[in-house]
């Protein structure tokens, strides 16, 4: 799961023509930046992990599966993931907007 804030503030210039209620076209500009802080990054897994090295089978139940939330090296190798893309995802604090349109006003 990626999570941002649910609020941001936008800083932005914009420009919109014939914005009145007379018809004929129209059109609307905006470039800006919005403010909305690094994402954070929850990775989770479930289901069942099978171990193919039978030495190690005895720790998984005898059967060589084992639930995956509760497999001490999936999770670590979860949370190395997170850990990553959490990383990767901390420069993107500002997102850029350019937003354009054209109308017809009846």
């Amino acid at each position: 799961m990626v999570d941002f804030k649910s609020t941001a503030p936008y800083l932005g210039i914009g420009w919109g023509g014939n914005m009145n209620a007379e018809p004929g076209f129209y059109g609307l500009f905006d470039i800006g930046v919005l403010l909305s802080g690094a994402p954070d990054t929850r990775l989770s897994g479930r289901g069942s992990a099978q171990n193919a090295d039978p030495a190690t089978q005895p720790q998984c139940g005898g059967a060589g599966s084992q639930d995956a939330s509760t497999y001490p090296e999936f999770q670590n190798a979860l949370r190395a993931a997170e850990n990553d893309m959490n990383e990767e995802t901390k420069d993107f604090k500002l997102w850029p907007n350019l937003a354009f349109g054209i109308g017809w006003r009846f």
